[in-house]
């Protein structure tokens, strides 16, 4: 409000002192030009609507505006002043009345300081103005605050009056609420300085939810009522104070100001009372039923400033002391004591705004005396310091130093802090790890009079970083100097890791050497960064980082600009050097840098990468005219040249060069890419993806992907940009046969990158180990959608030959290969098993699901084969949900097959390959065949790289008895011992394991071990070994002692010789030719 009536008493002066010859009232007229030029500066904007009455006692305009940088902040409507123009001769301005309509305030303008008060003490008086001020009636019949004001919009009416002349002055102010609650604002105050008479009263009553109470956030925003009254001379006045909230008294009490015949003047305060309903319920505890301040305060004659004393009582604070200050404002004594605490031994919620914060206990006690030595002190302690987060279960503060007095010389304060912090936690793990449980600091220091504050000693340390140095600073000349000297040590990076994001190790230290004058802002600096055996998780190759990587800078500011002295960077493979000037005129940098061999990067190139950057420019507002280059080994090459720092921030760019593919195998393992790409790209405009245009090309890359077994031979690239618009095609050769082409488009700049992606598959065979080979004759495959958050997936396949193998049900493979602990291995030996996906480690994060919609046809030519297994299937399968659930529709059916199973042919019944969930196709396989009186029955099922077998028969009979009569003919209860011994060899081999005849044969050498059983039941045992490379002999005997020997010998590779003699005398001999075809 002072504001605005400030405004329109400036416009009255205005138009008071006009001259009367410009006084032609058109609504644009010269007269309000110069009406408006006289109220307006740089910072505001005046403009004027409808004036008139310029020549008369009565003057008035539609509408005033005041606006700046920010728009129209004040709006005056309907504005009438009625008064005595003549008075102005004899040096009065006499307004009988001023009046306005409308006045709208929707913000406050940026207030602009008057400048620091006189340091030396006055007492108040009323400004002696060069003409007397009469107001005598001020009215506004419709006030509306903004927003930004009050923090909701409020609408007021304001009357009063006002006057000031000869020293004497009177107000008379009235505001009450139109928009709301009853409020009604009320001030009368009257002062003389020759007398030094007050007589103040100041009176505020609200209705619940009045401005006052929702300003001040009480409790259920209650009704308010504070008087404040006084009367009577300053040297001996006693002021009244209470406050009530919904008609019952909240705090009381009185200020007292008198002066004594010494001039002795002194300030008596004391208020009191339950301050509990004003604050919010969390914070109630703090303060209990019974708030006091008690205070005197006295000024002597001399200058001097006394708090004789001072108590601030609450339920858990405990506050009081006393201080004196010399005329000069030198510290002469205080003794200070504080005390945090809850009487029941409860924890404390302190009144401070935003989170939680509570402790157990805090004290606080500083003293000094200069009557009794230049020495103080300080000791401090907070225990159980808890917030939402974090904690802290003790800190202590020892301070010490001394206080030198004019009297002795120049005035100089000394100072030792010491601070312990001990039980640090937060509940962000990342964030404890890094701060540790216990931290220190350590502060040495002093100042005297004319000389700079020092600070002898900074140390900071914790469980896991230290900072030391020292510092400085002075104020002399129009400078205010500053210096620093820091070293901050990291002695493991490790705990560190969660707030980078990655796994970090190694260590680092840092130096900082600098001066500086704060005033202008010129400095010299100079830094150096050391890390020792850095690991980024990832981020950079361990073969940049390993050994000691060392950063040296040194920058300087002065009148001529900022200047870089020194960048050098010095690893054991990147060394980078740089320097150059900014400034208004002419600027420029220069750098270079060296990767020792490029082989850090990727196994697929070696050599060394050389860099350089030129950047110059003519003057503070030219462009920068740009250059770099690149070169190295395995046909890199790449270069930038153009102009940046065009009007609005512009760039013109050209990119061009070649690089190896393999660059970005690190960031693709297990898979690979080899081959060159091409690039031939200009950045026209403001820098983004919209200003980027050109193109990407790449002309018989070949990409492996071993996890899925597929290779890409002869893969071309074409890729254009325009904008953030990226259009490619390509096409590739898939080993060992097919091809494949593809092509979409991609809004870089879109939210989730969207886009498209078409793909054309034609004669690809896949495989998959040894489970499954297929060749897909025809695919078409699209991709849509956003490509950052997993696009959907849809499209048709037609399969040709495709072969499932169930060898596992057939022929044994030996135990599984146990784990196995590779020690002394390289970490060249490490990271190959690593692209295999052989470590189990596993770096990537998990994909997003992509939404599935394939159709996969096979009319015929699925195999399934193994196990004795040979069976044909076709059909169709439709793929739905998603890659991580998939909802598969249909199968692949029996056309035709067999089953052979322990010598016997089964014939299949039904035969099907479904998805359930997974991409591993999921077998069931029936197959029947009569074995005398019982029907025998197999069935093969379970996903295809793990089916299991099951034997059943009708009638219900148990599995041994099915087996023999399967491989007998007979029952299992009249299987000699040595038929029973070949059934569980024969069953084990079917089930892929290791009979126990052929572990025998293994045990002693032998080439051949076999039982056999005659039609007469009679067995025979038959024993075959090499006796060399070409010499194999064989031994038969029978359990009715009849036996036979034989000898086979290789002569050629195509020609053997043959012999055998048996029991009874009879032998053989001959030659065979034989030829495999």
């Amino acid at each position: 409000m002072t504001r605005i009536f400030r405004i329109i008493l400036a416009l009255c002066l205005s138009v008071a002192l006009l001259p009367m010859a410009q006084a032609q009232e058109d609504d644009r007229s010269r007269l309000v030009r110069l009406i408006e030029d006289s109220l307006s500066d740089g910072a505001r904007r005046v403009r004027i609507e409808g004036f008139s009455g310029a020549l008369s006692s009565t003057a008035a305009l539609d509408r005033l505006t005041i606006a700046d940088d920010d728009g129209v902040w004040l709006t005056i409507e309907g504005a009438e002043l009625v008064w005595t123009r003549s008075a102005l001769l004899r040096g009065a301005l006499e307004v009988d009345r001023l009046t306005a309509r409308r006045i709208v305030l929707d913000r406050l303008p940026p207030s602009g300081g008057d400048g620091a008060p006189t340091p030396e003490a006055t007492p108040f008086q009323l400004p002696d103005l060069p003409v007397s001020v009469a107001l005598g009636a001020l009215s506004v019949e419709r006030l509306d605050l903004g927003a930004a004001i009050l923090g909701f919009p409020a609408t007021l009416s304001a009357s009063g009056s006002a006057s000031l002349a000869g020293g004497d002055g009177a107000a008379r102010l009235m505001l009450d609420r139109l928009d709301g609650p009853d409020g009604a604002f009320v001030l009368s105050a009257d002062f003389a300085n020759d007398t030094g008479l007050l007589d103040l009263t100041l009176r505020l009553t609200e209705d619940p939810g009045g401005l006052a109470a929702t300003l001040l956030g009480l409790p259920g925003a209650p009704s308010v009522a504070l008087e404040v009254a006084g009367q009577g001379p300053l040297d001996d006045l006693t002021v009244d104070l209470s406050l009530a909230t919904d008609g019952t008294p909240r705090l009381e009490g009185q200020l007292v100001s008198t002066r004594d015949a010494g001039g002795e003047a002194r300030v008596t305060a004391a208020l009191s009372g339950d301050l509990t309903p004003l604050m919010a319920a969390e914070y109630q505890p703090f303060f209990g039923t019974n708030s006091t301040l008690d205070a005197v305060i006295a000024r002597d004659a001399a200058g001097g400033t006394v708090l004789e004393d001072f108590t601030l009582r609450t339920f858990s604070l405990n506050l009081t002391g006393s201080a004196a200050l010399a005329a000069d404002n030198t510290p002469m004594r205080f003794d200070v004591t504080g005390l945090i605490s809850d009487p029941t031994g409860r924890p404390v919620r302190l009144p401070v705004p935003g989170a939680r914060v509570t402790l157990t206990g805090a004290d606080l006690a500083l003293t000094y005396d200069r009557a009794e030595g230049d020495e103080w002190t300080a000791r401090g302690t907070v225990t159980g310091v808890e917030t939402d987060t974090a904690g802290l279960a003790q800190a202590t503060l020892v301070a010490s130093g001394t206080i030198t007095p004019p009297d002795r010389g120049p005035v100089a304060v000394t100072f030792d802090v010491e601070t312990v912090l001990t039980g640090l936690s937060h509940d962000d793990p990342s964030l404890q790890s890094a701060l540790g449980q216990t931290a220190r600091l350590g502060l040495t220091g002093n100042w005297r009079d004319g000389a700079p504050f020092t600070l002898e000693r900074l140390d900071i340390s914790g469980d896991t970083a230290s900072l030391d140095g020292t510092a400085s600073l002075m104020a002399r000349d129009g400078r205010l100097d500053t210096s620093l000297d820091l070293t901050a040590r990291l002695p493991d990076l490790a705990p560190f890791s969660g707030l980078a994001g990655q796994d970090l190790s190694g260590a680092a230290r840092m130096t900082l050497g600098a001066e500086a004058d704060l005033l202008s802002g010129a400095f010299e600096a100079a830094t150096t960064l050391t890390a020792t055996d850095l690991a980024l998780g990832g981020a950079l190759p361990a073969a940049l980082t390993r050994g000691e990587t060392r950063i040296e800078a040194a920058l300087a500011r002065d009148a001529a600009g900022l200047r870089l002295d020194r960048f050098a960077l010095a690893g054991r493979a990147l060394t980078t050097e740089a320097s150059g000037r900014l400034s208004s005129g002419e600027s420029n940098l220069q750098a270079t840098a060296r990767l020792a061999d490029v082989a850090m990067l990727t196994d697929a190139l070696s050599g060394p990468v050389e860099t350089s950057l030129t950047l110059r420019r003519e003057a503070g507002d030219a462009p920068w005219t740009v250059n770099a280059e690149a070169s190295g080994r395995g046909g890199i090459t790449a270069g930038i040249a153009g102009q940046a720092g065009l009007p609005g921030g512009a760039v013109d760019l050209s990119l061009t060069g070649t690089a190896p593919l393999a660059l970005g195998d690190r960031f693709i393992t297990p898979r690979s890419v080899r081959g060159q790409a091409t690039f031939d790209l200009r950045l026209h405009g403001q820098p983004g993806l919209g200003a980027l245009s050109g193109t990407i090309r790449t002309d018989g890359a070949r990409v492996s992907a071993p996890e899925v077994g597929l290779v890409l031979d002869g893969l071309t690239l074409d890729a254009r940009l325009s904008g953030p618009a990226l259009v490619f095609t390509g096409a590739a050769t898939v080993q060992p046969a097919g091809r494949l082409g593809f092509e979409g488009g991609l809004d870089l700049a879109g939210a989730g990158l969207p886009g498209r992606l078409d793909i054309d598959l034609s004669g690809v065979r896949l495989t998959q180990g040894d489970l499954f080979t297929t060749r897909i004759a025809r695919g078409e495959i699209g991709l849509r959608g956003q490509f950052a958050n997993g696009p959907s997936v849809s499209g048709t396949i037609l399969l040709d030959e495709t072969t499932i193998r169930l060898d596992a049900l057939s022929t044994g493979t030996g135990e599984p290969i146990p784990e196995i602990r590779h020690e002394g291995e390289s970490a060249a030996q490490f990271a190959t098993r690593e692209r295999a996906g052989l470590t189990g480690t596993g770096t990537g994060g998990a994909a997003r699901p992509l939404p599935l919609d394939l159709t996969v046809s096979a009319p015929a030519r699925i195999f399934l084969r193994g196990g004795g297994l040979d069976a044909e299937l076709g059909g169709e399968i439709r793929i739905g949900g998603t890659s991580a659930a998939v909802q598969p529709a249909g199968q692949f059916s029996l056309i035709r097959g067999r089953l052979s199973f322990l010598g016997q042919r089964f014939e299949l019944v039904q035969a099907t390959a479904t998805l359930q969930g997974s991409l591993d196709p999921y077998l069931r396989v029936v197959a029947e065949t009569d074995a005398g009186d019982i029907t025998a029955r197999v069935t093969i099922a379970g996903p295809a790289s793990a089916p299991s077998l099951t034997v059943s028969s009708s009638p219900d009979l148990p599995q041994d008895e099915i087996l023999a009569r399967l491989f007998f003919g007979r029952s299992a209860t009249s299987l000699s011992p040595v038929q029973a011994l070949q059934l569980v060899d024969a069953v084990s081999g079917a089930a892929g394991g290791q009979g126990v005849v052929s572990g025998l044969r293994d045990r002693f050498g032998l080439a051949d071990l076999d039982i056999t059983t005659g039609a007469d039941g009679e067995a025979a045992l038959r024993i075959g070994r090499y006796l060399s490379d070409n010499v194999y002999t064989d031994l038969q005997v029978g359990t009715g002692g009849t036996s036979e020997a034989s000898v086979n010998i290789d002569l050629t590779p195509n020609i053997t010789a043959r012999g055998s003699v048996s029991d009874t005398s009879d032998s053989s001999i001959g030659l065979f030719f034989e030829r495999d075809y």
